[in-house]
């Protein structure tokens, strides 16, 4: 069951220096965001790694697992590695600059941060934008050779064939 609480950061209870956390992304992780649209099953480990210095944190995710996709020529489940590596400044200010798109702006008031949707997002992003079954070396099971016309070279069209006389070809 997703509960939003295991995502959120609290600043508080962080050491100085490197602290290692690590989350799970499953299907019910993945539905909260899509909205019930995926129903496939997902299996990634997000491991953080979090450097908290003065006034500033940055996170150092790498996603590794699995995530079950439908092939897009042939439409069977299909499993697809997921191993990224993204990275993510969060920094405390009391000016926001809107700017950065890399470094996140919070408040000094802030005790927290909900890291799901970048955690998401960071999922998403890492899928191969064309996922077929070659992509784990299986034969796709895709009917795109049969469903080609047969040619012929032996038979020509007699249209062609007045044309060639009179250029005798």
């Amino acid at each position: 069951m997703f509960n939003k609480k295991d995502y959120i950061i609290e600043f508080n209870k962080l050491v100085s220096g490197v602290n290692n956390l690590s989350f799970s992304l499953n299907t019910e992780f993945v539905e909260t965001f899509s909205e019930g649209q995926v129903s496939m099953p997902i299996s990634v480990t997000a491991e953080l790694v979090l450097n908290k210095n003065h006034g500033m944190f940055e996170l150092d995710f790498q996603l590794k697992g699995n995530m079950t996709v439908a092939c897009d020529n042939c439409l069977e489940e299909i499993s697809v590695p997921v191993d990224s590596h993204s990275h993510l400044i969060i920094k405390i200010s009391e000016f926001e600059n809107y700017d950065d798109d890399e470094i996140v702006y919070l408040p000094p008031q802030s005790i927290s941060f909900d890291i799901s949707q970048f955690l998401y997002d960071s999922l998403i992003t890492s899928m191969p934008i064309r996922k077929t079954c070659e992509l784990i070396s299986i034969p796709c099971k895709s009917n795109f050779e049969s469903a080609k016309p047969e040619t012929n070279k032996d038979k020509t069209d007699p249209r062609w064939d007045k044309l060639k006389d009179i250029l005798n070809i």
